[in-house]
């Protein structure tokens, strides 16, 4: 009765320390998207202008942020995610806008 009980301790010991670190090892990998932070008077559209240099790609943020009922109503310190895959096509590349100056 004895070695049950031990053997079901080292089991559960076991089970916890591999979960805690698959959590620490998956909390390593990075994101693939970036927090926004909102401030005062923003909406979608103006962030997705900010962020993304293109105001027409507001619903794509909307869909990545389904806890947004209203996307015209975005409150201050709400942290919105912004998908990487949108950002990656729309950097400014700074060398064109030089040379064409």
């Amino acid at each position: 009765m004895l070695y049950r009980g031990v053997v079901n301790l080292c089991f559960i010991t076991a089970i916890l320390v591999f979960t805690v670190g698959f959590a620490q090892s998956s909390t390593d990998v990075e994101k693939d998207y970036e927090e926004y932070t909102a401030v005062h008077g923003d909406s979608l559209i103006i962030i997705a202008k900010k962020e993304l240099n293109d105001a027409f790609l507001w619903p794509r943020i909307w869909q990545e942020n389904p806890e947004i009922i209203d996307p015209n109503l975005i409150f201050k310190g709400q942290i919105i995610r912004i998908p990487r895959y949108l950002k990656q096509g729309n950097e400014i590349d700074t060398d064109k806008v030089k040379q064409s100056n």
